[in-house]
């Protein structure tokens, strides 16, 4: 076990979920039913188990796609989210008018 590999995927994971739109329902949810440790068991168990689908899914992607590739392709995606967000909010803001 690489504990380098598991303290950067920490360190990574921490820091985009800040403040995610997770993050933002399990505050509602826990607000909501005034149970936060049935809240946080429900929550951290879900991101468990669609981490672990997450990564098992890379494990296998990586043996037919070039680490490079996936690497340029997630970045594309990651862009291509964040123009459909900014188009997205200037055509609802423009509906509004």
């Amino acid at each position: 076990m690489d504990y380098r590999i598991i303290l950067a995927t920490f360190g990574v994971v921490f820091v985009m979920e800040l403040g995610d739109k997770t993050q933002i329902a399990t505050f509602v949810l826990a607000g909501k039913h005034g149970a936060p440790w049935s809240v946080f068991i429900g929550s951290a168990s879900a991101l468990v188990i669609a981490t672990l689908i997450a990564a098992l899914c890379g494990h296998m992607v990586h043996k037919y796609i070039n680490p490079s590739w996936m690497n340029r392709i997630t970045g594309l995606v990651f862009v291509g989210i964040g123009i459909f967000m900014v188009v997205s909010t200037f055509i609802t803001r423009e509906a509004g008018k």
